[in-house]
């Protein structure tokens, strides 16, 4: 039986993601994600993509990872991807707006935030990144409306003020 134990061990994969089904290497790399090893989730994460393209959940955590990560073209390549595969989920458009904005693509995050605003048009994280990009292109005027309408949709919120 320990002959049988130790073939077992010795003919596993090293990498123990190798056999996981996608859910497996989901729940693995947010194992390896809490423990601060972001390095070893989005390895994990890019694997999973990688076989499961098309699966647009996790093409939008690889995209979140990669944000933390401040791999932003790979971030946004990912969100790009969840959005086609698994249709524009308002808080797909916003990560990419934020991440958009992030990698100093305000035009990129002007159109992520206007089709999350389509869909969702009283969300308040919504209008305050829009206002945000589009304050940075010295649109001010529509800036300052963006801000107001999510003031006046949410006064005591503090991330609207």
């Amino acid at each position: 039986m320990l002959a049988v134990a130790l073939v077992l061990v010795a003919c596993a994969p090293r990498d123990p993601a190798h056999n996981l089904s996608p859910v497996g290497r989901r729940a693995m790399a947010g194992d390896h994600g809490k423990g601060g090893n972001d390095d070893a989730a989005l390895d994990i994460l890019r694997e999973g993509v990688r076989r499961a393209p098309d699966d647009a959940g996790a093409q939008e955590r690889y995209g979140l990872a990669a944000e933390r990560a401040r791999l932003y073209p790979e971030a946004l390549a990912a969100l790009q991807q969840a959005i086609a595969v698994g249709g524009p989920v308002p808080a797909r458009l916003v990560a990419q707006g934020r991440i958009a904005l992030q990698a100093c693509d305000v035009p990129g995050a002007i159109g992520a935030y206007s089709r999350a605003l389509e869909r969702e048009p009283g969300d308040v994280d919504v209008l305050g990144g829009l206002g945000m990009a589009v304050d940075l292109q010295r649109r001010h005027a529509q800036a300052q409306a963006h801000y107001r309408e999510a003031l006046r949709l949410a006064p005591g919120d503090w991330g609207a003020q």
